[in-house]
C-alpha cells in the first residue's frame, strides 16, 4: 500500500475512532451527570465533547488509530503500538535491518505479526516520535519536541526526519534576526550541544553566530554549558572577537552598512551595550542633522543657457554653461533633464530610520520620522528619494510603505 493511500485509509479511521472514543466516554458517564448534561445549551454540550476528546487524546492511555492493528507490533513499556511494515521499512535503515528474518531474534505473535520491543524506553516519546516519523500522521516537528524527537531520530539514523529536525533550529535561530523572538542562553546552549554531539554541520556556523552574540558569562551559567566540547566552545569565542571587531562604527551609514551585512539580532536582550552605542549616535546625528532639502551648489535654480557662439564653439557634445543669457532664440536652447540629489543630511536620516527600525531603537525612529514632518517633507517625495536610495535593496523598499505610514500617523505638525 502506498503512502498516500495509507494516510487516507488511516485519516478515516481516525475520525471514526473519535467517534467511538466519545460514544465510550458518554457511555460511561452517570445517569445523574447526564442528567445535568442535558440542561445545558447543545453548542455548551458540543465544546465540551471536543474539550473531553482532546483531554483523552493527550493522555498516556490513547491510542491514535493510526497506531490501530496492523502487521508490525511496537512493544514499549509493556504497551503495544501497530504500524505498517513498509513504512517503518522505508523511514529508516535499522528499522529495516530489523524488520529482515535474519535480524529478527524475537518470535512473532500468536497471528504472524512481527514484534519489535524498545526495552528502557519511554512510551510517551516513542509515540512522539513515531508520529513525526510516518507519513499517515500529521504531527510537524516543532521546537518544543525536538527534545524528544532528535536524539531518537539521530539512533534510529531516520534521514528525513534529522533534515526535518535541522530546518526547525535553522529557522528558530534566523528568526531572531527577522522578528522580535529571544531565545533564552539556556537554549542556544541545547543547540550548541546537538550540533556538537550529532554531528549537525549543516547548523554549525549559524548556532555558533548566534551563541557568540550571547555574553560569555551568560553562557557559562547555562546548566547543560559543562557538556560543551572545548573545541566549540573556542569557536564561538573566536566568532564573537571578529563580531565586536567588526561591527565598530562611528557614523550612521556605517552602522546601516554592517548591520545589513553582519546580521544583528533585533530584540533587546542581544548585544544591549553595542546596541546602545549605537542608539546614542544615532541619537546624535538626529540631533545635528540640518536642512534635508538638496543643496544645489553647482547648478542655479533655472537650468544656464547658452548663446549661438558658446554652442558653436564648445560641441554639443561637450557643453559647459559658462554665462545665463537672458530670453536666447528658443531654436539653440539646448535640453536639459535635472533631478534633485539627495542631499547627505537625507542620506544620513534614512540611515538613522533604517537601523533604528531594524533593531528597534523606537524613539530614534519616531524622531527621524517628526524630522521629516517638520521639514514639510511630503510623502510622494519621501518616496520618490527612498526609492533611488535604495535601488536594488529588497528589504529597504518592503519597508518604505511602512515608513509612509508612520509619517500620516505622525502628529508632530
Amino acid at each position: 500500500m502506498s503512502s498516500t493511500l495509507c494516510f487516507i485509509y488511516y485519516r478515516k479511521r481516525h475520525n471514526r475512532y473519535r467517534e467511538q472514543i466519545l460514544r465510550a466516554l458518554r457511555d460511561s458517564e452517570s445517569d445523574e451527570d447526564t442528567s445535568n448534561d442535558n440542561d445545558n445549551d447543545n453548542d455548551s454540550d458540543d465544546d465540551d465533547d471536543e474539550e473531553v476528546i482532546e483531554k483523552f487524546i493527550e493522555s498516556p492511555e490513547y491510542i491514535d488509530p493510526g497506531f490501530l492493528p496492523n502487521d508490525v507490533v511496537l512493544v514499549i513499556e509493556d504497551k503495544q503500538l501497530y504500524v505498517n511494515k513498509d513504512l517503518l521499512e522505508s523511514s529508516s535503515p535499522v528499522f529495516e535491518a530489523w524488520l529482515k528474518k535474519e535480524w529478527q531474534t524475537e518470535k512473532g505473535t500468536e497471528n504472524g505479526k512481527i514484534e519489535l520491543s524498545f526495552p528502557g524506553k519511554n512510551f510517551v516519546d516513542m509515540r512522539a516520535f513515531f508520529k513525526c516519523l510516518l507519513p499517515v500522521f500529521s504531527d510537524k516537528v516543532t521546537d518544543e519536541n525536538l527534545d524528544t524527537v532528535l536524539p531518537l531520530a539521530d539512533e534510529y539514523q531516520t534521514e528525513n526526519l534529522l533534515l526535518e529536525c535541522i530546518e526547525v533550529i535553522r529557522e528558530r535561530v534566523e528568526s531572531v534576526y527577522k522578528t522580535d523572538t529571544y531565545i533564552p542562553p539556556s537554549r542556544i546552549v541545547t543547540y550548541v550541544r546537538w550540533v556538537e554531539q550529532f554531528k549537525l554541520n549543516a547548523i554549525r556556523e549559524c548556532v555558533v553566530k548566534l551563541a557568540a552574540v550571547i555574553e560569555n558569562e551568560d553562557l557559562e551559567n547555562a546548566p547543560d554549558y559543562y557538556t560543551v566540547g572545548t573545541l566549540i566552545q573556542l569557536e564561538v569565542a573566536k566568532t564573537r572577537s571578529k563580531l565586536l571587531k567588526d561591527l565598530f562604527v562611528s557614523t550612521p551609514t556605517d552602522a546601516e552598512r554592517k548591520i545589513s551585512r553582519l546580521q544583528v539580532p533585533r530584540h533587546d536582550k542581544y548585544m544591549s551595550e553595542w546596541k546602545q552605542n549605537v542608539s546614542n549616535l544615532l541619537q546624535y546625528a538626529v540631533d545635528h542633522i540640518g536642512d534635508l532639502k538638496p543643496q544645489l551648489s553647482n547648478f542655479s535654480a533655472t537650468p544656464p543657457v547658452l548663446t549661438k557662439n558658446q554652442t558653436r564653439s564648445a560641441g554639443f557634445g561637450k557643453l559647459r554653461p559658462v554665462g545665463i543669457v537672458l530670453n536666447p532664440p528658443q531654436s539653440v536652447v539646448p535640453s536639459f533633464s535635472f533631478e534633485d540629489p539627495i542631499s547627505q543630511n537625507m542620506s544620513d536620516l534614512f540611515a538613522c530610520i533604517s537601523v533604528s527600525d531594524r533593531i528597534d531603537l523606537h524613539d530614534i525612529y519616531n524622531k527621524c520620522i517628526e524630522k521629516l514632518n517638520v521639514e514639510n517633507i511630503s510623502k510622494g517625495n519621501f518616496q520618490k528619494q527612498w526609492s533611488k536610495h535604495y535601488t536594488g535593496n529588497k528589504i529597504e523598499l518592503s519597508n518604505m510603505g511602512r515608513h509612509v505610514l508612520s509619517m500620516y500617523k505622525c502628529t508632530c505638525k
